[in-house]
């Protein structure tokens, strides 16, 4: 495990506050039979928090990762599609290659 690394991403806003844009967790309910998805509430609740947008912040890690083992990155340009070509996370790969 000393050579395995997680590096993730956290979304902040300019003022530098963690933005809770990713969802995090949802719930949901059974649905009537005569459920009309076109009209009426969804069942599903989705709760945000922090995160890339796409992956919540808390599972983008391997739980056995030692603590100083994970980089997590924040920024306000972070995006989940983009990571690999962000400047934050090519110079966190330089350091631990």
């Amino acid at each position: 495990m000393a050579n395995f690394f997680n590096i993730r991403g956290v979304q902040i806003d300019n003022n530098a506050a963690i933005r809770n844009d990713t969802v995090n967790n949802q719930t949901w309910d059974w649905i009537a039979p005569n459920f009309d998805p076109n009209a009426g509430n969804s069942p599903i609740v989705d709760y945000l928090g922090p995160g890339d947008g796409t992956l919540p912040a808390w599972s983008t890690r391997l739980v056995s990762t030692p603590p100083g083992n994970v980089r997590t990155l924040l920024g306000d340009d972070i995006e989940h599609m983009w990571m690999m070509g962000h400047p934050q996370v090519t110079n966190a790969l330089q350091m631990v290659i």
